[in-house]
């Protein structure tokens, strides 16, 4: 599992919380109070965000065995006709395939 998805998804639930509590507050004291939280947490309260980040990876790489099945390697158009006339598909970032 992604430690940055855990953080993100932890970032999520409590952020309202913490700015309410703490009014003005930077993104870098925001931060270190969830580091603060997450090291208070014992495995129990920990085990929801770890599962959802396993459960959040299992899909991206589904879903990007999906698109890359579908012809979408993320290589380049290199070679390819360009111009006018050049049939222009929206390309995909395997990036927005796999929220965070």
């Amino acid at each position: 599992t992604s430690l940055l998805k855990i953080i993100l998804r932890l970032l999520s639930d409590h952020l309202t919380r913490i700015k309410e509590e703490n009014p003005g507050i930077s993104i870098g004291d925001v931060a270190k109070k969830l580091a603060e939280l997450w090291s208070t947490q014992g495995s129990k309260d920990k085990a929801p965000y770890e599962a959802r980040a396993v459960k959040l990876k299992e899909k991206c790489e589904k879903d990007v065995a999906a698109y890359r099945a579908k012809g979408g390697s993320g290589k380049s158009d290199a070679g390819r006709k360009s111009g006018p006339g050049r049939n222009r598909k929206k390309r995909i970032s395997l990036v927005n395939l796999c929220p965070v």
